[in-house]
Parts: structure tokens; C-alpha cells; sequence
């Protein structure tokens, strides 16, 4: 106990007395070293490598908040979803977070919202439309939920030249908004 409270002293020092980030970090990473669960580590070291914009470290710190606070499983993969999306562009990862977080809570609509956004970059028109559907479910307002319908009907009319699913995502319309204009139109020109 004499040494993290010795250790906490000193990250503080350096930080607030000092101006010395390098050092606070290092004397954080030692008493995380002595006590792993310790939170006033764990969220200093938070603080300084957000402030500090060191996203690798950041992330493997979020990673152990996670582990050390389950209730905040999903807002912390969200987090780190958003910084390999947009502090490291790397989509592939950010990918794994938003869907990992879907499989904790299938109705973030944050994560969809990024996924949606991350899959039309990449043109991968499956995994859009997947996107929409789970959205559709996820969304409880009916003029949402209908908007999302008729973005999956363009997708399966025009990049999949899938009349079929198209016209069932319009009886879908039909059936959240019976006389929906625009999908019996459509629809019908898909007959």
C-alpha cells in the first residue's frame, strides 16, 4: 500500500508540478504494474494517452477498463471502434468493434450508424444491406424504419438486380404503412 501511494504521489508530481506527461505515464505503468485493477491508473492513463493522442496505448487501456467494468463493455468497444476508425483508419478493426458491440447490444444504433458508414466507403453492398435490416429492426420510428426499407429495395433493384427482394422489402413498406405511395409504385413497376 506504501508504494502505490508512493507511486501515485510521484505520477502526480510529474504531471501537475513537473509538466512532465512522459513521466506520469511511466510512473502510472509502474504502480499498474504493482496493482492491476488499480482505477485511478487505469483512468489517469486513460486520460493522458487520450489527451496525448497515443491511440494504440489508449485502446489497450480501454480494453482493460473493459475487462475490469463489464457495464461499460459496449460504450468502451464504441470508443475504440471510433478510434480505429477515425484516429488510425483502420476499418477492418473498427469493423470488429462496431459488430462485436451488435452482438453485446444488437440495438446500438451508433454502431450501426458507423458500420453503415464504413461499409458504403467500401462499396460492400452485402454488408450494407445486412446493415439496413438489423437498423430496421433496431429503429422504432416507422418513418425510419421505412426509409431503411426502401434503401435496401434500391440496393436489391439496382446493384443486385434482385427484383424478388426488392419486392418483398416493399411489401415490407406496405405492411409498416399500408397505401405507402412510393412502394406501390415501385412496386408495381417491379411486376
Amino acid at each position: 500500500q506504501e508504494r502505490i501511494t508512493l507511486l501515485e504521489g510521484v505520477a502526480n508530481s510529474h504531471e501537475v508540478k513537473l509538466n512532465d506527461g512522459d513521466s506520469a505515464v511511466a510512473a502510472w505503468y509502474q504502480l499498474f504494474e504493482v496493482d492491476e485493477m488499480h482505477v485511478g491508473a487505469l483512468s489517469n492513463l486513460e486520460r493522458l494517452h487520450q489527451v496525448r493522442e497515443e491511440w494504440p496505448e489508449l485502446i489497450k487501456i480501454l480494453d482493460r477498463i473493459a475487462d475490469t467494468d463489464p457495464k461499460r463493455v459496449v460504450e468502451l468497444h464504441l470508443r475504440v471502434g471510433a478510434i480505429y476508425d477515425d484516429n488510425l483508419r483502420q476499418d477492418e478493426a473498427a469493423i470488429e468493434r462496431f459488430e462485436e458491440v451488435l452482438s453485446l447490444q444488437p440495438e446500438s444504433l451508433e454502431a450501426l450508424e458507423r458500420l453503415e458508414v464504413l461499409y458504403v466507403d467500401r462499396d460492400d453492398w452485402e454488408k450494407l444491406v445486412d446493415v439496413f435490416e438489423r437498423s430496421v429492426d433496431a429503429h422504432q420510428e416507422v418513418g425510419q424504419r421505412i426509409d431503411l426499407a426502401l434503401k435496401i429495395t434500391t440496393i436489391q433493384r439496382e446493384v443486385f438486380k434482385d427484383s424478388d427482394s426488392a419486392a418483398d422489402w416493399y411489401n415490407r413498406v406496405l405492411t409498416m404503412e399500408p397505401g405507402h405511395a412510393e412502394a406501390l409504385g415501385l412496386l408495381e413497376a417491379v411486376y
